[in-house]
């Protein structure tokens, strides 16, 4: 089994109830990812949100899941973005990176960057 994360920050644009809520159905829109489920906590006074989606890919007919660690602390946001899953036989068929790679695009897009 092959994984693949990225981690990504901003200052804080939208409250996390709210970026989660944009994040959904971005992700429907590029692989057609499910989501699974998502569990919040506040922690102080740092906010942690964790969401969980899965996607089927037919041409190697596996499911790849991806879990999106998002935190705020003050006005800055995080985003972790973790995919495993896909099927590795002698090679990883990039299942869970494209997957890593879709979300980062829709992060991207609600005004995250790279390290």
């Amino acid at each position: 089994m092959a994984s693949k994360g990225i981690q990504l920050y901003a200052e804080k644009k939208y409250e996390l109830e709210e970026l989660t809520e944009l994040i959904k159905p971005g992700m429907r829109k590029g692989l057609g990812a499910e989501f699974v489920d998502q569990v919040s906590y506040e922690l102080g006074e740092t906010k942690v949100v964790l969401m969980t989606f899965e996607c089927l890919f037919i041409r190697i007919s596996s499911y790849a899941s991806l879990s999106i660690l998002l935190t705020e602390y003050g006005n800055c946001q995080g985003a972790y973005i973790v995919s495993s899953g896909g099927k590795e036989v002698l090679f990883s068929f990039g299942a869970e990176d494209r997957f890593v790679r879709e979300w980062e695009t829709v992060l991207k897009d609600l005004g995250f960057s790279g390290k």
